[in-house]
């Protein structure tokens, strides 16, 4: 009898744990890799009032007064791409300082980007999130 409930409870935990692991497992769909490379790039000219642009999966905001007023109207070449498996987003020219924070608003993205350290495209799952910064130069996004 001892050798019956043992048994029974043995099967009982191999079974549970088993059923657990199928429901815990993430389904990824298969999704085919796109043949040109996934950039997001583009550039923006910003004069001195509140600016907002999107670019891809991101709406970068730009406050009133961000820099002297002698700099208006700026240029910025923005590029977002990935690199070692991180994705990033880069602006050019890189500034040191900001008056006021500009905020960049990722939205959430499920999809491939250009990997330029393999010369891949490389699936990535980003989720929604924001972050303010004090001055520009490049940016990783983390998930």
């Amino acid at each position: 009898m001892k050798k019956f409930i043992v048994f029974t409870i043995l099967l009982t935990l191999i079974v549970s744990s088993v059923s657990l692991r199928g429901v815990s497992a993430k389904k990824i769909k298969e999704v085919p890799v796109p043949d040109q490379m996934i950039i997001f790039e583009g550039s923006v000219t910003i004069d001195n009032s509140m600016n907002k642009f999107e670019i891809g999966f991101v709406t970068v905001t730009f406050r009133k007064n961000f820099v002297e007023e002698d700099l208006y109207p700026i240029t910025f070449d923005v590029k977002i791409y990935a690199e070692e498996g991180l994705v990033y987003i880069e602006f050019n020219p890189s500034m040191d300082a900001f008056f006021k924070d500009v905020q960049v608003h990722a939205f959430a993205y499920n999809g491939y980007i250009f990997d330029i350290s393999t010369g891949e495209n490389i699936y990535v799952e980003i989720p929604n999130q924001m972050f303010k910064v004090d001055h520009f130069s490049r940016y990783c996004f983390a998930w």
